[in-house]
């Protein structure tokens, strides 16, 4: 029996992982010299995945090329021939069915013929009959994996192949038995890593954690937990849970993570069963539209060809005969989960149909494509065709159609009963082909150029703080994450990571609340009750997003194969401490007149939304677009309340934040930018009086209502008590114009009641009343607000929400709106 030496600190062992899917190609030089090194106790590939289709199960096609599994297999076979190392791959051929296992055994012996190699070849097959699973399922002890359909023993026997993925122990039984090259059907990714480190005594949840991990820093380390998994804390596999909530990732050197922490759980020994069935024939065609007339119509005119397809098909089925329609440039990637839907340029139209025979599969299409060239549409001017095809034939036939139909779990009693190995002694005299022999027998190969894609180097990101202090209105992912990304987790379940360079910058979107599933959902069209995972993930500085699929991977009517570029929505979504509110009147256009601008502040408790629907009326009624900003607490820690009311605070400028929401919303809506009416109360009246020193030329009017606290025209005092160093501050930008302020109009009111000094002992012991009756006589005597009023609200006390204050405000901002509309 072969021995297996234990680890302890003093003894590590090494394994080599040359790509992460077999068949994909690496870098065969720095792996024969990773291999010469010496001290490799194993090299493992994978070989296995769901993502590209469900036709490795349904058909017997491979994820790649017979000639790219015969390429990468043949520098592995060369080390391990080389140099004693023990070779296991998992998962043959895409989905590890039997077929696929006998193939690379094949390769085994069609490479070791000509080489002259000598191995002790291990098979382990995955298949299982489709009555093993009508037993279970007649039993009850068959359970989904995920949101996914129950399984009937109508639907299992549909499925042409179906298989079991195999924990470590097929894997542990065939290194014991001494095979030196093991080829495995179905494998759990992680398994033939944790055969390996469990021979040698290593924890099991570090054993099991180490074959999710293939980088060497700290977060990739923890990322890579993230990739395809539904949830990155509890890895639910065969006959246990990996815990990763208290993993732990230490780096030791520039290429080396120590990795800790690490449960794992023993359960009732359980394994998952994938399987697909063959669902018909499809047949597909494509071309473009540019005609902008019929491109606006086309969500209406391509239901009707389906129903003329349907009216000259003989006996249409519809649970055989389907249209689906993919338009790029419109919603051909993302389908249903596409948020943002515009009128685009031009189109590009593929029509995918399905139907129980290629014939008549290609008869619908064709019917379809005519459809489509020549639909009668409102508005039509060009009647020559209507569909620009740029291929013959003009109508593709795909072949068979197929889908998942099983993606399961069973229970079983032991590890190893589902999966048979068989053992191959292959012997081969030494060969002489491609190369020369180096004195031991071993043929040395000439060595192939690898030409490695560029490593492009990112710029830096900035931080959320950096991109605050510059003004920014709110920031993207896109502009804070290093890393945005989708992914299928399984055939029925996408995933989202967002991953962040910068602990400060991951801290502060993660305590935004912002990504949460409300808010994700709605970015993706769909109900939040369906959202699978929403979570952050500290090891990783990251943010994980899961939901089901709209349709199965690989299915008909399929948009993305892999998953990869469905997180679209996500960069696009932003920080919304700074974000705002408006009401837009219905009599706006985007080619009439540019309508006026209110912009409202709302105070301490920041009521914004109920301060933006409480002037929906009035901007209906007076034609103006009405904007509020929200200024969320909590900006600078969690004690602020107030900075937002001193326009400028540690870094950030709250005018400017203002002013680049206007300009924002100006690039959406027609209205005047350039100048607006701004009112405020309470910590809204602070922030309305100080913007006015700062930017009076954007300003027609000004409402200042009850402010804590005011900011008078006092030169010997520093900002915001006084001006002394207001151009200082402000970067010499022309604050404290008065020349320009005294150009804007002003309103000055406070309720007859709000004039408790006790509620307001911060400045001087006086209330609301006696400081703004002395605010407009400062700023008189420097010539602003000559002419406006004190408004005094009998019977009210603080209260921006009375509707006698509100009545006030709106019969100012009336009659400004009145003086601007006259001009």
């Amino acid at each position: 029996m072969p021995h297996f030496p234990q680890v302890t600190d003093s003894t590590p062992f090494k394994v080599v992982t040359p790509i992460g899917m077999l068949g994909y190609g690496y870098d065969f030089d720095a792996f024969e010299q990773l291999c010469a090194g010496g001290d490799i106790s194993a090299i493992i590939a994978d070989s296995g995945s769901t993502d590209s289709g469900p036709q490795k199960l349904a058909l017997g096609s491979t994820t790649c090329p017979r000639d790219a599994y015969l390429r990468d297999l043949e520098p592995i076979l060369r080390a391990a021939h080389r140099h004693q190392i023990p070779v296991l791959i998992g998962s043959a051929g895409g989905d590890g069915s039997n077929i696929h296992v006998d193939l690379f055994v094949e390769l085994v012996h069609e490479i070791s013929a000509k080489e002259g190699y000598s191995f002790l070849v291990a098979s382990i097959y995955a298949d299982i009959s489709p009555e093993l699973v009508v037993d279970q399922i007649t039993a009850g002890t068959v359970i989904p994996c995920g949101p996914v359909p129950e399984l009937t023993a109508k639907e299992a026997r549909k499925a042409t192949t179906i298989v079991a993925q195999m924990g470590a122990e097929p894997f542990m039984d065939a290194l014991l038995g001494g095979a030196n090259v093991i080829i495995g059907g179905r494998a759990y990714d992680p398994a033939p890593y944790a055969a390996v480190c469990l021979l040698r005594g290593v924890d099991a949840g570090v054993a099991w954690h180490m074959g999710k991990e293939e980088r060497c820093t700290v977060i990739s380390v923890g990322a890579h937990t993230l990739y395809e998994k539904s949830r990155p804390d509890r890895l639910v596999g065969p006959g246990g849970i990996l815990d990763l909530t208290q993993s732990k990732y230490e780096q030791l050197t520039e290429r080396t993570v120590r990795v800790s922490g690490a449960v794992f759980e023993p359960m009732s020994y359980t394994v998952k069963l994938e399987g697909a069935k063959p669902i018909g024939f499809r047949t597909m065609f494509m071309g473009g539209i540019r005609d902008p007339i019929l491109i606006a119509q086309i969500d209406t005119v391509l239901p009707g060809i389906e129903k003329y397809v349907q009216s000259m098909t003989e006996d249409f089925d519809g649970d055989a005969d389907k249209i689906e329609w993919h338009v790029y440039g419109k919603n051909g990637v993302m389908g249903s989960l596409e948020p943002d839907i515009g009128t685009p340029l031009e189109i590009c139209v593929m029509g995918e149909v399905l139907s129980s025979t290629q014939s008549r599969a290609n008869g619908m299409a064709s019917l379809a494509r005519v459809g489509l060239m020549h639909c009668p549409y409102v508005g039509q001017m060009a009647t020559a065709g209507s569909f620009a095809s740029p291929l013959t034939p003009l109508e593709v036939a795909l072949g068979p159609a197929c889908e998942f139909n099983v993606y399961h779990i069973i229970s079983i009693s032991d590890p190893l009963s589902l999966f048979p190995i068989t053992y191959h002694s292959i012997s081969y005299p030494i060969g002489s082909s491609a190369g020369k022999t180096n004195g031991d027998g071993v043929v040395v190969k000439t060595p192939k150029t690898y030409n490695r894609a560029p490593v492009l180097e990112q710029p830096p990101k900035a931080t959320m703080a950096e991109l605050v202090a510059q003004g920014s209105t709110s920031a993207t992912l896109a502009e804070l994450a290093s890393i945005v990304r989708s992914k299928n987790a399984g055939p029925f379940e996408l995933t989202f990571d967002v991953m962040f360079e910068e602990e400060s910058t991951y801290q502060w979107v993660k305590s935004s609340g912002v990504l949460n599933p409300t808010t994700m959902s709605a970015a993706f069209n769909m109900d939040e009750s369906k959202v699978v995972a929403c979570m952050f993930w500290d090891q990783a500085r990251a943010f994980k997003f899961t939901i089901p699929r709209v349709k199965s991977q690989g299915g008909f009517g399929e948009r993305d194969m892999h998953g990869c570029q469905q997180h679209i929505p996500l960069m696009r979504t932003s920080d919304q401490r700074f974000s705002y509110f408006m009401h837009i009147p219905k009599s706006h256009t985007w080619t009439g007149k540019p309508l006026p601008l209110v912009v409202l502040i709302h105070g301490t408790m920041r009521e914004a939304e109920s301060l933006r629907n409480s002037y929906a009326q009035f901007s209906e009624d007076h034609a103006c677009v009405v904007l509020v900003p929200y200024f969320a607490a909590g900006i600078l820690g969690r004690e602020d309340r107030d900075s937002y009311k001193l326009i400028a605070y540690k870094g950030i400028r709250f005018d400017t934040i203002l002013l680049g929401m206007i300009d924002e919303v100006a690039d959406v809506y027609n209205f005047e930018s350039d100048k607006f009416l701004l009112a405020g109360f309470s910590g809204g009246g602070q922030f309305a009086q100080r913007f006015l020193y700062l930017h009076p030329e954007r300003l027609r009017a000004v409402s200042i209502g009850a402010p804590g606290e005011i900011t008078p025209p006092d030169s010997t005092i520093d900002w915001p008590k006084g001006i002394r160093n207001l151009s200082e501050l402000f970067d010499g930008s022309g604050a404290g114009n008065f020349k320009a302020m005294s150009k804007v109009a002003v309103q000055f009111l406070v309720g007859e009641l709000d004039n408790d000094p006790k509620a307001l002992a911060t400045q001087d012991g006086t209330g609301r009343i006696d400081r703004i009756t002395f605010l407009p006589e400062a700023l008189v005597e420097r010539g602003v607000g000559v002419g406006s009023v004190l408004e005094v609200i009998p019977g009210v006390g603080h209260q921006s929400a009375d509707a006698r204050t509100r009545a006030t405000t709106q019969a100012f901002l009336r009659k400004q709106l009145e003086v601007a509309e006259a001009l």
